[in-house]
């Protein structure tokens, strides 16, 4: 029998032990999905730390609606990947080239 492990669950492993994830590029790719495309054009995943994601936001109305939404958003991302990647969702309001 070998004792050879997959280099992907390594890898996780290494990063994990910096609080990297491997996942976390995927957010960005999804975020779309998750606000929708409309929401999308006016807020953006930029950055993502160990259970925070940081959105910039280009508008009261919008940081207003998803603030509220923050919770249900947490649990869209963490459905769609399967466990608790994010924990807490910060808005910063940006100006942004929509």
């Amino acid at each position: 029998m070998s004792n050879l492990e997959p280099a992907d669950r390594i890898i996780k492993n290494v990063f994990g032990k910096f609080g990297w994830n491997a996942d976390w590029d995927a957010v960005f790719k999804v975020w779309e999905k998750v606000v929708g495309k409309n929401i999308s054009k006016f807020a953006r995943a930029r950055e993502i730390g160990p259970g925070q994601l940081i959105v910039e936001v280009s508008n009261n109305y919008v940081w207003h609606q998803l603030y509220l939404d923050r919770r249900q958003l947490v649990k869209k991302i963490n459905e769609y990947f399967g466990y608790p990647l994010v924990r807490t969702i910060k808005f910063e309001l940006k100006s942004m080239k929509v």
